[in-house]
């Protein structure tokens, strides 16, 4: 018997000689395994008018939970399953390829779309959105660094960031006493995103800067730490606990505060651009699964209209790939307020049809989880596991010699049923890759082949509800054959 572990998820390296796997489809990436990715399921009952431009969580300082989620022309905040409007009167108007980028500073939520005037919400005394101040501006980006509310690419300039006094965020009024200014970034183009925390981290087409306050007269140093290369797409702009995520010119970055690494070369970078439609580039999204220490990058493929339609994930912590692929708008942090079983009627009709178990996070206040916008509608990913498909790499079951596959015994832990394994084969690196068909596992445990061939890899199947937990690899049975 040969084991050939599934190992990282690996598109842009050559099958044969490589550690890595092709194919890691609807799978999240564990240590030494790939583990189930689940489905989407109805949070909200309401709707949104068109496709989500945004979302948020955040509890306030008594510890209440928010969520909102916009669309082109309003805002909504999740109340148990229904969306209420809370836009200020008259809505916005968010252009076609602009969104909607919100922050939180205690217990104001924040939010710009660039060409309405930015607006606040206080969470337990606003019931609508407002203007936030006559002096705030306009702008495209909002992060809070310190204390300070910072607004980025504003009506002034797309490539000027402005920001609040150190004590009041809706001051905006020039002052070194009070701290408020704003600085034009001469080199790197438009700005493209920004982050916060202890230091701003400013993107822009060509450059990166760290915006670090000092104090005095002159408040924040602007230090470019990298020039000649910066972010491509705003969408792709996500903080976490090591950093700032984003998708360069050249393919998927971290900023760890000093500089850049790259992330995904030679792994997923060349595999992601001959997938993602550029031309609907505004439609990216991404978050940060806190609790799993995940990245997900969202967007759209070709021949998908624009709607995103897969998913990136990068697990930070090992440094490892893998993708999804189901239809979404947006994917983004989300929290739910909590559900009375009362509540609960809103989402199904009994406890029978509710999506989600009793004790998922998602009914539970308070709680962050992953979400996403899908047919107008806030989703979690709660529902039963999507259909899997994990390839292994390419191996010579017998070094310098031919090799006749007899049984695949997958390597899954978790009890299920229904896992198919189809094994390709060739003789030359030159030829082909022709796959058999899919072969069902037996009673006995392994799934029936028939394969001679020098060259072996193999595609595991796992059907969609099957309930497992961890995906390794592939055990072959094979008889050594000639060198012909």
């Amino acid at each position: 018997m040969t084991i050939v572990p599934f190992g990282e998820f690996l598109p842009d390296q050559p099958a044969f000689g490589s550690a890595g796997c092709s194919e890691a489809k609807n799978v999240t990436p564990a240590a030494k395994s790939y583990q189930p990715f689940k489905s989407l399921t109805d949070v909200s009952s309401g709707m949104l008018d068109s496709y989500c431009r945004g979302m948020i969580w955040g509890q306030d300082d008594s510890a209440n939970t928010f969520a909102f989620a916009c669309d082109a022309g309003k805002i909504y905040r999740l109340s148990a399953a229904a969306l209420d409007d809370v836009s200020k009167t008259g809505g916005y108007t968010t252009a076609d390829k602009e969104r909607t980028s919100f922050v939180t500073h205690g217990d104001l939520v924040i939010a710009a779309n660039f060409f309405d005037e930015t607006q606040a919400y206080q969470i337990g005394v606003s019931a609508k959105f407002s203007d936030l101040s006559a002096s705030a501006p306009k702008g495209r980006y909002l992060a809070i660094v310190g204390t300070q509310l910072v607004v980025a690419s504003t009506e002034a300039a797309d490539y000027r960031v402005e920001w609040s006094s150190l004590t009041d965020v809706t001051d905006f009024v020039d002052s070194v006493t009070t701290q408020a200014g704003f600085q034009n970034l001469a080199n790197g183009g438009r700005i493209r995103g920004i982050t916060g925390g202890e230091y701003g981290v400013i993107l822009m087409e060509r450059s990166l800067y760290r915006m670090e306050y000092v104090g005095g007269g002159l408040i924040y140093t602007f230090d470019e730490i990298e020039g000649g290369k910066g972010c491509l797409e705003p969408g792709s702009v996500i903080r976490s606990r090591r950093g700032t995520y984003y998708l360069a010119d050249d393919g998927f970055r971290l900023f760890d505060g000093q500089q850049s690494h790259p992330i995904g070369e030679q792994k997923v970078n060349d595999w992601f651009f001959k997938r993602f439609d550029a031309q609907y580039s505004h439609r990216m999204s991404a978050t940060f699964d806190v609790e799993r220490g995940l990245i997900y990058f969202s967007y759209p493929t070709g021949g998908s209209g624009g709607e995103p339609s897969e998913c990136l994930i990068y697990n930070e912590l090992l440094n490892r790939w893998s993708y999804a692929a189901f239809d979404h708008e947006i994917i983004g942090g989300l929290a739910s307020a909590g559900y009375t079983l009362e509540e609960l009627d809103t989402v199904a009709g009994s406890l029978d049809d509710i999506p989600a178990s009793l004790d998922s996070r998602t009914w539970r206040g308070g709680t962050p989880f992953v979400g996403a916008v899908r047919s107008r509608k806030l989703c979690s990913f709660t529902g039963p596991n999507l259909e899997a498909a994990i390839e292994t790499g390419e191996a010579q079951i017998y070094p310098g010699r031919r090799a006749l596959t007899s049984e695949c015994w997958p390597l899954v832990d978790g009890v299920c049923s229904g896992l198919e394994v189809c094994v390709a084969k060739r003789d030359r690196q030159n030829d082909a890759v022709s796959y058999g068909p899919y072969q069902a596992q037996n009673a006995i445990g392994f799934c029936p082949a028939r394969d001679e061939g020098r060259y072996h890899r193999a595609k595991l199947r796992i059907p969609a509800g099957e309930d497992w937990d961890h995906a390794v690899g592939i055990d072959y049975k094979a008889k050594q054959g000639g060198r012909r």
